[in-house]
């Protein structure tokens, strides 16, 4: 009977999390219809490029210069900045707050802008104990790598949702899908 009740109690959980839309972070560079693209800039802060990098070269897109590439993606600024939350009556920080701030454009081969100069920004918290310094100091490092990780997947969500021009969808296509002998218009009038 205890076991009916947990396992009924499970797939209630279950439910409700699959209902209200939650999911597992999955490797969201496995859907990409992009076979190349340059990134330029960003090199102000290697570990967010070499991230980014890494990201787009699992996912099997090529990194090329501008000039061979369907997209351009560019880092127009890398922005962190770390500002007081929360002092202390004696005047001492008590919390801090932490940014990280990408503004970035894509652009395609076309030139046509499809995302222009859009900030990706992400804010973190964390108590501040100036007893703790070295530890606080760790833990501030851990955070901005984790915000580093997190603006990299909110950069390949912006690869993800992205329409492409016409001219861009046609040169991305893969050679089995049209072929240079038969146009895809003359097999509708075989019929």
């Amino acid at each position: 009977m205890r076991y009916r009740i947990r396992l009924c109690l499970l797939l209630i959980g279950v439910v409700s999390l699959s209902s209200c839309g939650w999911q597992f972070r999955s490797d969201i560079t496995a859907s990409l219809d992009i076979e190349s693209i340059a990134i330029v800039g960003g090199r102000q802060d290697d570990a967010f490029f070499q991230r980014l990098s890494r990201a787009l070269e699992r996912s099997g897109i090529r990194l090329t210069s501008p000039e061979d590439a369907d997209l351009t993606l560019k880092i127009e600024k890398i922005l962190n900045d770390r500002k007081p939350l929360t002092i202390s009556p004696d005047g001492a920080v008590g919390e801090y707050q932490i940014y990280y701030v990408v503004v970035a454009s894509i652009q395609a081969t076309s030139g046509e802008w499809l995302i222009r100069n859009q900030p990706i920004e992400v804010i973190r918290r964390y108590r501040f104990n100036r007893t703790q310094v070295l530890a606080k100091e760790n833990e501030e490092r851990r955070l901005y790598s984790d915000m580093r990780d997190n603006t990299v997947r909110r950069v390949l969500q912006r690869l993800k949702v992205l329409k492409l021009p016409q001219k861009e969808v046609e040169k991305v296509r893969s050679p089995e899908l049209i072929s240079p002998e038969k146009p895809a218009e003359s097999t509708a009038d075989e019929n």
